[in-house]
């Protein structure tokens, strides 16, 4: 899970889900991945990679990077608010531990 680190809501609203997910929250700046961060995504090997906040948060250029980094296609809900993404999150996490 992805998350922007200027703003503490939305690692800690990324928190569950990626306890769900049994993989770490790691913190990037909006404007772009640093490359620890590429780095530990490759070293983890992840198959999805959830992006929380809006584009605001978290540019395109990071979705950008990330994707040339890995390979990997991600998830970002397109929210307007904080509490939207919540939302988003709470039914993620739903859905994903029904299975």
């Amino acid at each position: 899970v992805l998350a922007s680190g200027a703003a503490f809501p939305d690692g800690l609203a990324a928190g569950p889900l990626a306890a769900l997910k049994d993989g770490p929250v790691l913190l990037t700046p909006a404007e772009g991945l640093p490359p620890q961060v590429g780095n530990e995504l490759k070293r983890l090997g992840v198959e999805e990679v959830v992006v929380v906040g809006g584009t605001a948060a978290v540019w395109d250029d990071v979705l950008r990077h990330v994707t040339e980094a890995t390979g990997i296609t991600l998830t970002q809900p397109k929210l307007a608010a904080r509490a939207a993404t919540i939302r988003a999150l709470q039914s993620l996490q739903d859905s994903r531990s029904r299975l």
